[in-house]
């Protein structure tokens, strides 16, 4: 397992902390490797990129994307908290495609990127450091999003001075490019087993909204899903709560979105084809993969 904290293990908030902890007590078959800001300088050190120039959040992108790519294994955010052992679920989610992350919870995203599981030779986290490269080694200019869906546009890899390296989701617009462009990397994405994301979400969305909810209604909120995403804002967490509760089960959920290329608004325009627009190739071949079914 991985996770990263740009400033270092005796920097993290009671927060991560706790989610760290709990990773290590549920999972003590798994080796949990924290890195830091040196770490991912030393992991990138070949990448094109000048790490100094973009987000800790970019920073970070990159480095999840790597560590799978050339050891396989799971990457964790540090806001990610664990509801039950690894061993109870992820197997066999992650065999088919050798692949495995949570079902996105936008229209526009196709995945999460906050939790990932990849086996050691995965051909999925191989074509998409791929596609890292590319982009992050050509000019880019921002292409506005398609359709009504507000959020982030994607820089698109052509000429322009845009001064913004990125939006905040390229990582997940670049993994929609790929089903898009790719056939294998689509058949994979095809194979990995469809899991919401959403329930993942219940005690943030709860506690946001609430402000407290009483140790039953925690227990039951958190053990919605497998992991519960948190966040280092907004919210004023339990702690010591969320620390002690145990569970013996937790269910996932199959998706009911259907997500194919065709729903996301994001445009990644290559220089040399020009801009790609939902429908089309998109639409396309996403029926194809499932079979003259689109949603």
């Amino acid at each position: 397992m991985y996770a990263y904290w740009h400033q270092g293990a005796d920097q993290v908030p009671d927060l991560v902390a706790m989610n760290l902890e709990r990773w290590r007590t549920l999972n003590p078959g798994w080796q949990l490797t924290l890195l830091d800001e040196s770490d991912a300088r030393r992991v990138l050190a070949d990448s094109p990129m000048d790490l100094g120039s973009v987000p800790i959040t970019t920073v970070a992108d990159l480095l999840r994307a790597h560590l799978l790519r050339d050891h396989g294994g799971v990457w964790l955010d540090t806001t990610l908290y664990p509801v039950i052992p690894l061993d109870q679920w992820l197997p066999q989610v992650t065999e088919p495609a050798g692949f495995f992350t949570f079902d996105g919870p936008q229209p526009d995203r196709p995945i999460v990127n906050w939790f990932l599981a990849a086996h050691a030779d995965s051909s999925v986290m191989r074509r998409l450091c791929e596609e890292f490269e590319r982009y992050w080694t050509r000019p880019h200019h921002v292409v506005k999003r398609v359709g009504l869906w507000p959020g982030d546009s994607i820089a698109a890899v052509s000429p322009g001075t845009e001064a913004d390296p990125a939006p905040y989701f390229w990582f997940h617009f670049l993994f929609g490019r790929l089903i898009e462009v790719d056939a294998d990397f689509a058949a994979s994405w095809e194979r990995m087993p469809k899991f919401s994301a959403g329930p993942c979400f219940k005690v943030w969305r709860t506690l946001r909204t609430e402000g407290t909810v009483g140790p039953q209604r925690l227990q039951r909120l958190a053990g919605r899903a497998p992991v519960q995403k948190l966040t280092l804002t907004q919210v004023e967490y339990p702690v010591e709560a969320l620390r002690d509760l145990v569970f013996t089960e937790a269910p996932l959920v199959p998706s009911e979105r259907g997500w194919t290329p065709a729903m996301a608004h994001a445009v990644v325009a290559l220089q040399e084809t020009g801009t790609s627009r939902p429908g089309g190739r998109w639409g396309a071949l996403a029926q194809r993969l499932r079979g003259g079914r689109t949603k």
